[in-house]
């Protein structure tokens, strides 16, 4: 199977080895800026509906642009800058991630929420049809932790 996914990921946040892509991967992965706009707020009102507790998503702002973020009277996203999810994790904060990897026709998007201890999320997968991206009935879950942390799972 073909995996397709950016290997520009920069940044260090959360457990050992995690990274995140910035907006302008995300965007290339996805296909283009609008894709990205309507995938990514797809994608985050769904988690955001299984994580039924979360009234507040803290968010990487050099990921997630505003106007990829979903409208919600439920919830309200607090985009932060790079340098204040360091300053969370230091304590057991957690944020929301996305990531994007490409499987041949498909579209894989994952989300999860992260703290400095593990991450828990899914993964929604897209079929490409007639030139545009459709949501597939499959849904994964994931979860990993680093032994020992002194903080819960997010």
């Amino acid at each position: 199977m073909l995996l397709v996914t950016s290997i520009a990921a920069q940044t260090l946040f959360g457990p050992v080895g995690a990274t995140l892509q910035d907006s302008v991967e995300l965007a290339a992965v996805i296909g283009s800026e609008e894709e990205a706009r309507a995938i990514l707020a797809d994608v985050l009102t769904s988690y955001l509906r299984v994580d039924g507790n979360a009234q507040t998503a803290i968010v990487p702002g050099s990921q997630l642009r505003e106007e990829w973020l979903p409208q919600s009277a439920q919830v309200r996203f607090i985009r932060v800058t790079d340098q204040e999810v360091r300053e969370l994790l230091i304590g057991c904060g957690s944020y929301v991630s996305v990531n994007a990897s490409r499987r041949v026709d498909d579209l894989v998007v994952s989300v999860g929420r992260r703290n400095r201890c593990g991450t828990i999320g899914v993964d929604l997968t897209f079929h490409q049809e007639a030139g545009s991206w459709r949501r597939g009935p499959e849904v994964g879950g994931f979860a990993g932790s680093t032994n020992h942390c002194g903080c819960p799972l997010p």
